[in-house]
């Protein structure tokens, strides 16, 4: 391979620009406009004209996070997301932005090109985040600067240019200051300038500090971390509290007190949304074929009792939309007061709940089904470890004893209640394998990936962990699924127009040809992009080629997906209501609603729907006069609550991605200087001439390369090794190197 040239690189950079902005101002003759960057280049007006003309497409922004100077747009008049190749040709546009895109024509040396190039012609809406975390570029200074740049962690936005007046005469006037954690907002981005301006608002810390970190994440995506005062929580919870649940309430629900309820959560879950229970029906043993022999009920947290329709909770509730899960803790969406203590199913109490109950045949086929407001006790609060141990014991060769409970553990009614539970647990888990099985026959695709956790000493993190999921997550795991889609189909079937549902579209084309090559290059052909062909490749790339490979197959598979989301039954066809990786045409958020805010609008919905079947007693007026339904909302305000829950869902799990990052740098950070530096396999996923990109699969991270930045001895570059497995790195012998070296 020849020498890294970078005189010839900037040359060949130059030459690409050029041809870009001639191609983009050929687009724009053709529209009637001339081009100019950084600007906006149609009116409104003429943006919907030419859009239904079909000459412009509308549609989000995406900034690749790993090369920020490229992006694409998602249209939904464009079958494939069309690429914007540079920052020349995307005007002022954000991440995130609703904005027009002229295609670009084609030289002759792109005509066998697969994806189309656009060029940002206006933004139709801003919708890009208003707060960063970040630091300023004091690298340089002379002094006397009237302007500085702020440089965002977050790559997807440009620099910023910030007034110097505005920052901090300490962080200036120290030599250490381009370490300090600020947050600025976008003020915005003036026509014809080469970027963007922003004014500082707060300084959060020293970068590397746990808590500036912290704060900064939460701040730049817009998690509002102060609880919920004690004013907003409504006169009938402080009643419970003092007086329990009263009689009149009880009397208006199925009591299923006597059930043996148990819950399986996490050893740290404080905010139990969910338990079941299972019992054999008389008669079982002799049922004939399609009659029922089991019941299992699934109960979730009634949180919509206490967290009434259009009350000043249910507002607060309604804007912040999710609790966010962080490494040092969790940021709950509700008072502490309703997701620790009265919604939360605890261990040995009295909760309200609402409740599916099926009944199922020997085949696990479902003969009926129940919904309804009901009382239940927990007669057993399990964690996932307890329940795995259960069902390892019993399906070990030879089946073991089962192991005692620990004692936080332990079931209401001593040692014959303690066998009981775990004759459920056994018998729940064989039920969910049917479940499961049924549903991968159908067509879901399971594209999860293992995540990691930390052990933390003194809120610093100190050893990282893998999470693993097991046959006790996904025991409730399925139970929690069925009850999602069984509360979808009703409600949706009653409310077609106003039911909240949770869709999950097609994968994108553009993502599903880049997952094809990676395959043919594993000699394992892409059938379809079929949610159950995409499941049987995976199986067989983890058969053929190992957990590491199909790691990086899935993680292909996962950036090829389309988000999940929350929408109005009614704003788009039946057809569009499917979930694609569940391969269910009916689905739902009903079983967490401690943690999530739509879950409460369908508890309410699916309330009015048994109301007006007459399933449930009372009437819908009273309900309505209560807060309990709200029927009464206009399908604009629906959108928009469907709208802001896609937006806070997003922003915690990027919040809850960025805390995992920044504590495993301070764990990295910490080893390194312990002397234990962490080492170890990787997966090289792609490669460029001068950079690759490496996996690492006991963390799922992956991190690009720029080989040109190693230490002596100096890579020229690197090329695909013998057979096409690993890298080959060519050394600069005038550099220091000697031959050749991998």
């Amino acid at each position: 391979g020849a020498r890294f040239d970078p005189k010839h690189a900037s040359m060949r950079r130059d030459r690409e620009e050029n041809e870009l902005v001639e191609n983009a101002e050929k687009a724009l003759q053709e529209l009637g406009a001339a081009f100019s960057p950084n600007s906006t280049l149609l009116s409104p007006d003429k943006v919907q004209e030419l859009e239904k003309a079909g000459k412009l497409h509308v549609g989000a922004l995406r900034v690749n996070v790993k090369k920020p100077a490229e992006a694409f747009v998602s249209a939904s008049s464009f079958q494939k997301d069309i690429f914007i190749p540079s920052l020349s040709v995307r005007g002022t546009a954000f991440d995130q932005d609703r904005v027009a895109v002229a295609l670009l024509p084609r030289s002759a040396a792109q005509k066998d090109r697969e994806q189309e190039h656009g060029v940002v012609v206006a933004v139709v809406e801003r919708k890009h985040k208003t707060r960063y975390l970040g630091r300023l570029v004091l690298e340089g200074l002379r002094g006397g600067e009237t302007e500085l740049l702020f440089r965002a962690n977050d790559g997807r936005l440009p620099e910023l240019v910030v007034q110097a007046q505005d920052c901090p005469k300490e962080i200036l006037g120290d030599k250490n200051g381009g370490k300090q954690l600020l947050i600025a907002e976008v003020d915005g981005w003036e026509e014809g300038e080469g970027q963007p301006r922003g004014r500082l608002v707060e300084c959060m810390g020293v970068a590397g500090d746990l808590l500036a970190e912290t704060n900064g994440l939460l701040v730049e995506h817009g998690i509002e971390k102060e609880p919920i005062p004690d004013h907003m929580l409504p006169d009938h919870l402080r009643e419970c509290v003092v007086h329990g649940i009263s009689a009149e309430e009880v009397a208006r629900r199925r009591d299923c007190r006597a059930e043996r309820v148990c819950s399986i959560d996490p050893t740290t879950a404080k905010d139990l949304d969910d338990a079941l229970h299972v019992k054999m029906l008389p008669g079982a043993d002799t049922a004939r074929d399609g009659e029922a022999v089991m019941e299992v009920g699934v109960h979730i947290a009634d949180v919509s009792f206490f967290v009434r329709a259009r009350t000043e909770l249910d507002q607060e509730a309604q804007k912040r939309a999710t609790s966010t899960y962080l490494v040092q803790g969790c940021i709950p969406m509700l008072p502490h007061a309703l997701c620790e203590d009265m919604c939360s199913l605890n261990a040995h109490c009295d909760r309200l709940a609402f409740s599916v109950i099926w009944q199922f045949d020997a085949n696990g086929n479902i003969v009926s089904q129940w919904f309804g407001r009901t009382i239940i006790r927990n007669k057993c609060r399990l964690n996932y470890d307890t329940a795995q141990r259960i069902i390892e014991a019993a399906e070990s060769t030879p089946p073991r004893p089962t192991p005692p409970f620990p004692p936080e553990y332990k079931p209401e009614g001593g040692a014959e209640a303690e066998a009981q539970v775990a004759a459920d647990v056994l018998t729940l888990h064989r039920l969910a394998l049917l479940l499961r099985q049924r549903r991968f026959d159908d067509g879901a695709l399971n594209i999860s990936q293992g995540k990691i956790y930390f052990r933390l000493e003194a809120g610093v993190p100190v050893e990282v962990l893998e999470s693993r999921q097991e046959a006790a997550n996904r025991l409730v795991e399925e139970f929690m699924l069925l009850a999602n889609q069984s509360v979808a189909k009703k409600v949706s079937g009653v409310y077609p127009e106003l039911a909240l549902l949770r869709n999950h579209p097609p994968p994108k084309a553009a993502g599903i040809a880049k997952l094809g090559a990676l395959c043919l290059r594993l000699s394992l052909p892409l059938q379809s992009s079929n949610s159950g062909d995409l499941q049987a490749l995976l199986k067989q790339v983890r058969e053929s080629h190992g957990s590491a490979i199909a790691l990086a197959v899935t993680q292909q598979c996962a950036l090829s997906m389309n988000l999940a989301t929350y929408l109005r039954a009614g704003a788009v066809a039946p057809a569009a209501w499917r979930h694609y990786a569940l391969a269910m045409d009916h689905y739902t958020h009903f079983t967490s609603p401690i943690r999530r805010y739509p879950d409460c609008v369908v508890h309410r919905q699916l309330y009015a729907a048994l109301l007006q079947e007459g399933s449930e007693p009372g009437d819908l007026q009273w309900a309505t006069e209560q807060g309990l339904v709200d029927l009464e909302i206009p399908t604009a305000q629906m959108d928009s609550i469907c709208t802001v829950c896609n937006e806070r869902k997003w922003a915690a799990k990027q919040a809850q991605e960025a805390s995992t990052q920044v504590n495993l740098v301070a764990f990295l950070v910490r080893q390194q200087e312990l002397g234990t530096p962490v080492v170890m396999q990787g997966v090289v996923t792609s490669m460029g001439t001068y950079t690759f990109t490496i996996l690492l699969p006991s963390l799922n991270i992956d991190e690009q390369v720029d080989n040109r930045n190693f230490e002596e001895p100096y890579p020229e570059r690197a090329v695909p090794g013998p057979n096409g497995k690993g890298l080959l790195f060519r050394w600069d012998a005038g550099r220091g190197g000697g031959g050749g070296g991998r």
